[in-house]
């Protein structure tokens, strides 16, 4: 799999430290979560994740090195766009929908 930045990944939590959370993706590449992600509150917040819990993140670095830095706090900020979604360009609206309608009519009509 081929990780790019604004891409949403679920990870399992493999060792808190003091400068954040290690974890693991799902094919066992390692990332990372800063502490800063957390702000001010990390030293509460830390004690709240377990190791093995699966966490929904956000790819929002990748180094030189290819470590790959990701962030709990802004899984849902707009600004990362998955490059995954088949809706992140900034296409006419009107066509996408129109596109859509067609496809769910021609699929509807399969049926009947």
């Amino acid at each position: 799999m081929k990780y790019l930045v604004g891409l949403r990944v679920s990870a399992k939590v493999d060792k808190v430290i003091a400068s954040g959370i290690k974890v693991i993706l799902n094919n066992g590449r390692r990332g990372f979560i800063h502490w800063r992600d957390f702000g001010p509150l990390w030293d509460l917040k830390k004690n709240s994740f377990t190791k093995g819990q699966i966490l929904r993140l956000v790819i929002v670095a990748i180094n030189e090195k290819g470590e790959i830095l990701l962030s709990l706090n802004r899984v849902n900020e707009s600004t990362l766009v998955d490059p995954t979604n088949p809706f992140n360009k900034s296409d006419d609206f009107a066509g996408t929908l129109k596109c859509l309608l067609k496809e769910a009519e021609d699929l509807f009509n399969q049926f009947n």
